[in-house]
């Protein structure tokens, strides 16, 4: 990731915890290598969706991914 250190700075809209203090829903931006993806099927619906594991220069997020966006 430190090769690309001056495009990360450019494309994230949060930094480090700063994420918490997104509303529900609110779309943002985070450059960093997908270090795993972990499928998953709703038991609601049957519908796919995953939870994926994300790695910057400094923090290590995880997201889920709802069918919607899977």
């Amino acid at each position: 990731m430190n090769a690309y250190r001056g495009i990360t700075e450019s494309v994230d809209s949060f930094r480090g915890e700063e994420f918490k203090r997104l509303r529900n829903r609110e779309t943002f931006r985070l450059c960093g290598i997908i270090t795993k993806v972990e499928k998953k099927i709703s038991r609601k619906d049957n519908r796919p969706w995953a939870i994926i594991s994300l790695s910057t220069r400094t923090h290590h997020y995880s997201l889920n991914a709802f069918a919607e966006t899977f």
